[in-house]
């Protein structure tokens, strides 16, 4: 933990005091609340960008009233697998969720999309909910598979975050296909498409009407479409690496600014590695040709807490412990008593002396003690 203050020259007399806290615990603790707060507004605000679409594509109250009950029933049963089969969240695997939103709501898309074509040709619940089913099954086990394999990628590696991320989100996959192909049907067998030609007006009779601008200018989309493509090539040499964890951490939060204003100080502060040697000979030697390296400040070993010359200094050592050792000398202070214990212990003594001037064995004592 370390306590942050302001520099000696931009103090004054009148302003008060202010103590702020940074290091590992503080900064964990507010990159955790920042997450959170983060994963929140992600969720949420997926959820109402993926209702707007629906509504924009589907053009059906119906549809994206099943489509979004089968998106919550299956963001609720994969927040059920990472409880029983992780156990936690952690900082990275919290996206999930909106993950989950973004991929588990194409599976209804499509199968919604498909049951609206049959409705709109004519045919009946009875034969349009298995027909959609059997049009895009197979496409939506394909999809979820390979969504599923790109996340299981994950798994192996050595950060654990990423690592949970990959387990629940691949089974989330599955779980969203799953969901799309038994909870939305059941919903819309509940709230069925009338085949009537106000519906097949709304549905566009299986043609999108959007398409037409697109057919009609095709080479000057793909134009525009190269050209944004090479510009944005250009500016690709300009992206560069971050390494600095830090910098993942929301900058407005108190030790992390009170973390920035320590590196003022120290730029070197924050930037240290400890390595282990089996002797401290090695040791040595390891930070000898470490302190070579221009990005190198300083190497420290063990030696460096050891004296220099200690066979001269012993001689002067013991000398100065004749003069200095006895003001070195740590003296407890007499306790503090208080008055009853004062006048106890005055009444003690006034016994005792009676006592002893009564004593045959006082002798001449005896006149002094009375």
């Amino acid at each position: 933990m370390r306590f942050g203050a302001l520099p000696r020259s931009s103090r004054r007399s009148t302003a008060p005091i202010r103590i702020r806290l940074t290091g590992e615990a503080a900064l964990q603790d507010d990159e955790l609340a920042s997450v959170s707060q983060g994963a929140s507004l992600a969720g949420l605000l997926s959820l109402v960008l993926v209702t707007g679409l629906l509504i924009m594509g589907l053009r059906s109250t119906r549809l994206v009233v099943a489509s979004l009950i089968t998106l919550i029933v299956g963001l609720a049963w994969a927040a059920t697998f990472a409880a029983a089969a992780i156990g936690h969240l952690n900082l990275i695997s919290v996206t999930f969720a909106v993950l989950f939103i973004g991929v588990g709501v194409d599976f209804g898309i499509q199968f919604c999309l498909r049951y609206a074509e049959r409705i709109a040709k004519g045919e009946g619940i009875a034969e349009a909910l298995p027909n959609a089913a059997l049009g895009v099954g197979g496409a939506l086990t394909l999809a979820a598979a390979a969504a599923a394999i790109g996340f299981f990628s994950f798994v192996p590696t050595a950060y654990i975050g990423l690592s949970e991320l990959g387990i629940i989100a691949g089974a989330s996959m599955f779980i969203a296909w799953f969901a799309n192909l038994t909870v939305l049907p059941a919903l819309l067998a509940v709230m069925p498409l009338t085949n009537d030609p106000a519906t097949r007006m709304r549905l566009g009779n299986g043609k999108e009407p959007s398409l037409g601008f697109v057919l009609r200018h095709p080479y000057a989309i793909t134009a525009a479409a190269l050209v944004l493509g090479l510009g944005a090539a250009t500016l690709v040499p300009r992206v560069h690496f971050d390494f600095d964890p830090l910098d993942l951490n929301d900058p407005t939060t108190e030790s992390v600014q009170t973390f920035h204003d320590l590196l003022r100080w120290d730029p070197s502060a924050a930037y240290t590695i400890a390595i282990v040697r089996p002797t401290l000979k090695e040791a040595d030697e390891l930070a000898e040709r470490l302190e070579q390296l221009p990005e190198v400040a300083d190497a420290l070993t063990a030696s460096d807490f050891v004296p220099t010359h200690q066979d001269e200094k012993l001689p002067l050592v013991d000398s100065m412990a004749l003069f200095l050792g006895p003001a070195l000398q740590s003296q407890q202070a007499p306790p503090a008593y208080d008055p009853e214990a004062r006048i106890n212990a005055a009444h003690d003594l006034r016994n005792k002396l009676a006592a002893l001037s009564r004593s045959p064995h006082t002798g001449g004592l005896a006149g002094p003690a009375r």
